[in-house]
């Protein structure tokens, strides 16, 4: 049976090890070269160990969930107990609606996350 959370949000997450100035050089790097994923990208700093990039349209009427039209948010978040970068990338929204997108979420997840390595300031952590 699927919870409610699963059907009006997704977010797929990959995690690093690293410091908090570590952290903070990948969140800036991010910013400089974000349009290198898709264009249009929004900052907005939570906190000193929260930042968020958003893009598209919270509400868009679309059938085209593998495109850049809609919402999509990247999760940078700093753990000082595990020292750990945690990135995730996803949205919530109308019911079915994130989890539809859920290819276009990888795809980003994945092409930030090679981004991310190459830089090598971090590395992959595995659960």
């Amino acid at each position: 049976m699927m919870k409610l959370k699963e059907i009006v949000s997704c977010y797929l997450t990959k995690t690093y090890g690293c410091d908090k100035t570590t952290f903070d050089e990948v969140v800036s790097i991010f910013h400089e070269q974000a349009n290198t994923f898709e264009a249009d990208w929004r900052r907005f700093t939570k906190t000193d160990d929260k930042v968020v990039f958003k893009k598209g349209a919270s509400v868009a009427l679309t059938f085209d969930y593998s495109g850049s039209k809609l919402e999509v948010q990247v999760i940078f978040e700093y753990d000082q107990d595990e020292r750990q970068l945690k990135l995730s990338v996803g949205n919530w929204g109308f019911p079915f609606e994130p989890l539809m997108s859920k290819t276009r979420y990888l795809e980003l997840l994945e092409s930030i996350h090679s981004f991310i390595i190459e830089t090598g300031k971090v590395e992959e952590t595995t659960a």
